[in-house]
Protein backbone atom coordinates (compact mmCIF):
# COMPACT_ATOMS: atom_id res chain seq x y z
CA UNK A 1 0.00 0.00 0.00
CA UNK A 2 2.56 2.58 1.04
CA UNK A 3 4.67 1.73 -2.06
CA UNK A 4 1.78 2.12 -4.11
CA UNK A 5 1.08 5.70 -2.61
CA UNK A 6 4.68 6.63 -3.04
CA UNK A 7 4.43 5.69 -6.79
CA UNK A 8 1.70 7.75 -7.55
CA UNK A 9 3.30 10.56 -5.78
CA UNK A 10 6.26 10.20 -8.05
CA UNK A 11 4.21 10.45 -10.88
CA UNK A 12 2.19 13.80 -9.88
CA UNK A 13 5.73 15.09 -9.60
CA UNK A 14 7.39 14.12 -12.48
CA UNK A 15 3.81 15.16 -14.63
CA UNK A 16 3.64 18.50 -12.96
CA UNK A 17 7.51 19.31 -13.90
CA UNK A 18 6.87 18.49 -17.43
CA UNK A 19 3.86 20.72 -17.47
CA UNK A 20 5.77 23.50 -16.17
CA UNK A 21 8.50 22.85 -18.13
CA UNK A 22 6.57 22.74 -21.55
CA UNK A 23 4.68 25.77 -20.23
CA UNK A 24 8.12 27.52 -19.62
CA UNK A 25 9.29 26.47 -22.75
CA UNK A 26 6.11 27.79 -24.54
CA UNK A 27 6.42 30.98 -23.31
CA UNK A 28 10.30 30.90 -24.56
CA UNK A 29 9.06 30.42 -27.76
CA UNK A 30 6.36 33.67 -27.84
CA UNK A 31 9.10 35.93 -26.59
CA UNK A 32 11.52 34.92 -28.87
CA UNK A 33 8.92 35.79 -31.85
CA UNK A 34 10.43 39.09 -33.82
CA UNK A 35 8.63 40.70 -36.21
CA UNK A 36 10.82 40.33 -39.55
CA UNK A 37 12.89 43.12 -40.80
CA UNK A 38 11.51 45.47 -43.03
CA UNK A 39 13.18 46.38 -46.44
CA UNK A 40 15.37 49.50 -46.35
CA UNK A 41 14.06 52.46 -47.69
CA UNK A 42 16.79 54.60 -46.78
CA UNK A 43 18.42 53.33 -50.23
CA UNK A 44 18.91 56.03 -52.08
CA UNK A 45 18.46 56.16 -56.40
CA UNK A 46 22.19 56.86 -56.36
CA UNK A 47 22.97 54.10 -54.19
CA UNK A 48 21.37 51.55 -56.38
CA UNK A 49 23.35 53.10 -59.67
CA UNK A 50 19.72 54.23 -61.25
CA UNK A 51 20.95 57.38 -63.09
CA UNK A 52 18.67 59.69 -62.04
CA UNK A 53 17.26 61.71 -65.24
CA UNK A 54 15.42 65.00 -65.60
CA UNK A 55 12.48 63.91 -67.12
CA UNK A 56 11.89 67.22 -68.72
CA UNK A 57 14.41 66.32 -71.05
CA UNK A 58 12.46 63.79 -72.95
CA UNK A 59 9.53 65.89 -72.92
CA UNK A 60 9.35 65.65 -76.22
CA UNK A 61 10.60 62.74 -77.11
CA UNK A 62 6.85 61.29 -75.31
CA UNK A 63 5.03 63.64 -76.94
CA UNK A 64 5.93 62.09 -80.00
CA UNK A 65 6.00 58.60 -78.41
CA UNK A 66 2.23 59.46 -77.69
CA UNK A 67 1.17 60.68 -81.06
CA UNK A 68 3.26 57.86 -83.49
CA UNK A 69 3.46 54.82 -81.10
CA UNK A 70 0.46 53.49 -82.38
CA UNK A 71 3.12 51.92 -85.44
CA UNK A 72 5.69 49.76 -84.46
CA UNK A 73 7.86 50.40 -87.12
CA UNK A 74 7.59 54.30 -85.52
CA UNK A 75 8.58 52.79 -82.34
CA UNK A 76 11.35 50.80 -83.10
CA UNK A 77 13.24 53.50 -85.20
CA UNK A 78 12.82 55.77 -81.77
CA UNK A 79 14.43 52.75 -79.95
CA UNK A 80 17.33 53.08 -82.07
CA UNK A 81 17.00 57.02 -81.72
CA UNK A 82 17.48 56.24 -77.88
CA UNK A 83 20.33 53.86 -78.20
CA UNK A 84 22.44 56.03 -80.24
CA UNK A 85 21.50 59.20 -77.28
CA UNK A 86 22.98 56.60 -74.60
CA UNK A 87 25.31 56.19 -76.48
CA UNK A 88 26.31 59.76 -76.99
CA UNK A 89 28.04 60.78 -73.28
CA UNK A 90 26.19 64.23 -73.71
CA UNK A 91 22.86 62.46 -73.82
CA UNK A 92 23.19 59.31 -72.04
CA UNK A 93 21.15 60.19 -69.10
CA UNK A 94 18.33 61.48 -71.79
CA UNK A 95 19.32 57.94 -73.60
CA UNK A 96 18.64 56.02 -70.31
CA UNK A 97 15.08 57.79 -69.74
CA UNK A 98 14.11 57.17 -73.37
CA UNK A 99 14.58 53.26 -73.26
CA UNK A 100 12.99 53.18 -70.19
CA UNK A 101 9.69 54.61 -71.80
CA UNK A 102 9.87 52.36 -74.52
CA UNK A 103 10.57 48.92 -72.88
CA UNK A 104 8.57 49.91 -69.85
CA UNK A 105 11.93 48.25 -67.93
CA UNK A 106 11.66 51.09 -65.10
CA UNK A 107 15.80 49.15 -63.88
CA UNK A 108 16.80 48.24 -67.15
CA UNK A 109 20.29 49.55 -67.03
CA UNK A 110 20.95 48.52 -63.57
CA UNK A 111 19.35 45.09 -64.50
CA UNK A 112 21.60 42.04 -64.71
CA UNK A 113 19.35 40.49 -67.97
CA UNK A 114 20.33 43.60 -69.44
CA UNK A 115 24.50 43.05 -68.56
CA UNK A 116 25.11 42.07 -72.62
CA UNK A 117 23.42 45.18 -73.75
CA UNK A 118 25.04 47.62 -71.68
CA UNK A 119 28.16 46.45 -72.09
CA UNK A 120 28.03 46.74 -76.41
CA UNK A 121 26.57 50.06 -75.91
CA UNK A 122 29.62 51.66 -73.83
CA UNK A 123 31.95 48.99 -75.98
CA UNK A 124 30.77 48.76 -79.08
CA UNK A 125 28.33 51.27 -80.11
CA UNK A 126 29.64 50.23 -84.37
CA UNK A 127 26.92 47.29 -83.45
CA UNK A 128 24.23 49.66 -84.03
CA UNK A 129 25.27 51.61 -86.11
CA UNK A 130 25.36 48.65 -88.40
CA UNK A 131 21.59 49.31 -88.57
CA UNK A 132 21.53 52.27 -90.60
CA UNK A 133 21.34 52.23 -94.03
CA UNK A 134 23.94 52.15 -96.54
CA UNK A 135 26.86 51.84 -93.64
CA UNK A 136 29.86 49.97 -94.49
CA UNK A 137 32.12 47.81 -92.58
CA UNK A 138 35.45 49.78 -93.79
CA UNK A 139 33.95 52.91 -92.10
CA UNK A 140 33.18 51.20 -88.95
CA UNK A 141 29.79 51.81 -89.69
CA UNK A 142 29.81 55.56 -89.72
CA UNK A 143 26.26 57.31 -90.03
CA UNK A 144 24.49 60.47 -89.14
CA UNK A 145 22.51 59.83 -85.68
CA UNK A 146 20.48 62.67 -86.83
CA UNK A 147 19.18 61.52 -90.36
CA UNK A 148 19.35 57.72 -90.69
CA UNK A 149 16.99 55.03 -91.85
CA UNK A 150 16.50 51.07 -91.01
CA UNK A 151 16.27 48.48 -93.23
CA UNK A 152 13.20 45.95 -92.89
CA UNK A 153 14.29 42.78 -94.30
CA UNK A 154 10.05 40.72 -92.97
CA UNK A 155 7.96 40.96 -90.53
CA UNK A 156 6.12 38.04 -88.74
CA UNK A 157 3.17 37.90 -86.23
CA UNK A 158 3.56 35.60 -83.41
CA UNK A 159 0.51 37.06 -82.10
CA UNK A 160 -2.35 38.92 -82.19
CA UNK A 161 -0.73 42.35 -80.44
CA UNK A 162 2.84 40.88 -81.05
CA UNK A 163 4.96 40.97 -84.08
CA UNK A 164 8.99 39.98 -84.56
CA UNK A 165 10.59 42.48 -86.98
CA UNK A 166 13.44 41.66 -89.07
CA UNK A 167 16.13 44.79 -89.24
CA UNK A 168 18.93 44.10 -91.56
CA UNK A 169 22.59 44.82 -90.62
CA UNK A 170 25.53 45.94 -92.55
CA UNK A 171 27.58 43.65 -90.43
CA UNK A 172 25.78 40.70 -90.40
CA UNK A 173 24.80 37.69 -92.80
CA UNK A 174 21.32 37.44 -91.70
CA UNK A 175 18.71 40.27 -90.46
CA UNK A 176 17.82 40.03 -86.71
CA UNK A 177 14.77 39.81 -84.73
CA UNK A 178 13.46 42.95 -82.32
CA UNK A 179 10.13 41.71 -80.69
CA UNK A 180 7.38 44.30 -80.40
CA UNK A 181 4.03 44.67 -77.98
CA UNK A 182 0.88 46.40 -77.66
CA UNK A 183 0.44 47.72 -74.10
CA UNK A 184 -3.04 48.39 -72.91
CA UNK A 185 -2.46 52.10 -74.13
CA UNK A 186 -2.80 50.84 -77.46
CA UNK A 187 0.78 51.80 -78.02
CA UNK A 188 4.02 49.63 -79.18
CA UNK A 189 6.54 48.94 -77.10
CA UNK A 190 9.76 47.18 -77.36
CA UNK A 191 9.91 43.63 -75.99
CA UNK A 192 13.05 41.58 -76.80
CA UNK A 193 16.24 42.92 -79.01
CA UNK A 194 18.84 40.45 -77.47
CA UNK A 195 19.61 39.86 -81.09
CA UNK A 196 19.68 43.37 -82.33
CA UNK A 197 23.13 43.51 -79.88
CA UNK A 198 25.30 40.06 -81.87
CA UNK A 199 28.40 41.30 -82.88
CA UNK A 200 28.90 42.41 -86.19
CA UNK A 201 31.74 42.02 -88.54
CA UNK A 202 34.45 44.16 -88.31
CA UNK A 203 37.13 45.17 -91.34
CA UNK A 204 40.46 43.42 -89.82
CA UNK A 205 38.31 40.43 -89.67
Amino acid sequence: MKKNILCLFILVFLDSCYLYSDSDNEKNKTNSRVNPTPASTSITQENNGIVIVNYANIFEFNKKYLEIGNNYENVIKMFFDSIFAYIEPKTRDKGVAMIRLLTAQSDWSISPVNKDFLEKLNNMPNIFRSYAKGTLIKDDYKMDINNYDLDIAKIEQEKENRFRVFLKSSGADNPRPITVIKNKSGLWEIYEFSSIYLDVKLENN
